[in-house]
């Protein structure tokens, strides 16, 4: 794939600009943040997309045609921005867990102010084309269709405000744990639970979880391979009883995979998570979370409570 995407802008008071798909510094150009028509301020804006991930896929692509942003009404120009990708980006979220991320927008010079929502333009339906899909771990890979998504796109309805000559990181989190969901007629369906964060107010949590706890023998997990089924679940607020993906009450507010590393430690990493207090617990039965029905036979362990302060690293093992 083409290293390097065209960004097209539509509206000519701002700059369009050619980003790296990969980029990770900004591009913009900083005066330009006291330039704006008319002599209006403008802001920097970068979003990122990153993902909390699922059970038995190795990989999940989803292709991005564009983004758009609403002003806010009380603004003097209510016009949609849109940003157009060409090509598309084409991205594998799975490879987005933790703190790891993909740039969507680079320091795009904007106006100051406030806005009311962000919409994803998506390529996904069941027409034949592997431009959205996912790759079981068994090598098969199958088209998803996004309901609804071709034509209207995601939609966080989040506001947010820029103020004056100021640069803003933002990421959106594309949960797959609650997202990816099989039909009974065999298809896959991707409903998409997303999440909009100030990098500048989240926090990072990562730790390791004793290997006892992957365990058929000493834990009763659902199956006996240490590398899978196994997850840490945040819930918001403390005292949470902590329960699987099922669309009710005390659903996870994030999770992540346990994986093994080079070291031998079974880690993991919940990254972009906003400040606040929550609910931490770990699961050796995730593989059997199915986010369409309430599922008993998942059961938590270590479950323990925690707050959260901006730009902090919290370290918390099992």
């Amino acid at each position: 794939m083409n290293k390097f995407n065209t960004l097209q802008y539509s509206r000519p008071i701002l700059l369009g600009s050619i980003i790296s798909l990969l980029s990770a510094c900004g591009s913009g150009d900083s005066s330009n943040l006291t330039s704006g028509r008319g002599g209006a301020a403008n802001s920097s804006l970068s979003l990122d997309i990153t993902d909390a991930a699922v059970d038995n896929a190795e990989e999940v692509w989803v292709e991005f045609t564009g983004v758009s942003i609403q002003p806010s009404e009380d603004g003097e120009d209510q016009s949609t921005l849109e940003f157009t990708f060409a090509p598309p980006k084409r991205i594998n979220l799975l490879a987005l867990q933790g703190n790891n991320v993909q740039s969507l927008l680079d320091d795009e010079i904007i106006a100051s102010g406030s806005y009311d929502w962000i919409r994803l333009a998506v390529n996904a339906e069941q027409d034949g084309t592997l431009d959205s899909y996912i790759k079981l771990k068994d090598g098969s890979e199958h088209e998803f269709s996004i309901p609804s998504g071709s034509q209207t796109g995601l939609k966080i309805n989040t506001g947010f405000e820029l103020t004056t000559a100021a640069e803003f990181n933002y990421t959106i989190d594309f949960d797959l744990r609650k997202s990816v969901v099989l039909t009974g007629g065999g298809e896959y369906i991707l409903r998409p639970t997303l999440r909009l964060i100030n990098n500048a107010t989240s926090a990072t949590i990562t730790g390791t979880v004793d290997a006892a706890l992957l365990s058929t023998v000493t834990a009763g997990c659902s199956d006996d391979d240490p590398d899978t089924g196994n997850a840490v679940y945040l819930f918001e607020n403390i005292d949470a009883t902590p329960d699987d993906i099922d669309n009710q009450p005390e659903n996870p507010f994030s999770t992540s995979l346990v994986t093994l590393n080079t070291s031998g430690e079974y880690v993991y990493t919940l990254g972009f998570i906003p400040e606040g207090e929550y609910t931490i617990s770990f699961t050796c039965e995730s593989d059997l979370d199915d986010p369409e029905t309430d599922d008993a036979a998942v059961s938590f362990t270590g479950t323990s409570n925690i707050t959260l302060t901006s730009g902090q690293t919290l370290s918390f093992d099992f």
